[in-house]
């Protein structure tokens, strides 16, 4: 692993260009808001670890975004979840492949607004069945 980050460290750096800027108006993502442009993006693997009276839970997930057309974009994101059931037996296994399209439809400098929409998709059946089950389930 510490390769690796020494290798993203050195490697080139191409230009970047910011993305949620409409005028002088700037759009950030939030918790609760989605990122409302199109922009190539990869979100690098986000660790959360729930601790329950019924056990513990991690996730590890990861998303990776690309512009198709300046108003276009695909996501493709997948998530591996560790369920360690308090008793019973630890179980790991990935969640179905999630497959997003966003369209950005209206962008307006002069009124500083932007409107897109978007389609998510988990697609069924290609994750381990033992990793979506739920905890009760006998």
């Amino acid at each position: 692993m510490p390769l690796l980050a020494v290798l993203i460290a050195l490697s080139p750096i191409s230009s970047a260009h910011a993305h949620g800027v409409i005028g002088k108006r700037f759009f950030p993502a939030t918790l609760a808001i989605d990122d409302p442009f199109v922009a190539d993006e990869l979100s690098l693997p986000t660790v959360s670890y729930v601790k329950s009276r019924d056990g513990t839970e991690t996730n590890l997930s990861a998303d990776v975004s690309k512009r198709l057309t300046p108003d276009l974009g695909l996501s493709l994101g997948g998530n591996l979840k560790l369920l360690d059931p308090d008793p019973g037996k630890s179980v790991a296994g990935f969640d179905n492949l999630a497959v997003a399209l966003k369209y950005v439809f209206l962008r307006s400098v002069e009124h500083e607004t932007l409107l897109s929409t978007g389609l998510d998709w988990d697609v069924g059946d290609t994750g381990a069945r033992r990793s979506v089950l739920n905890r009760s389930t006998p």
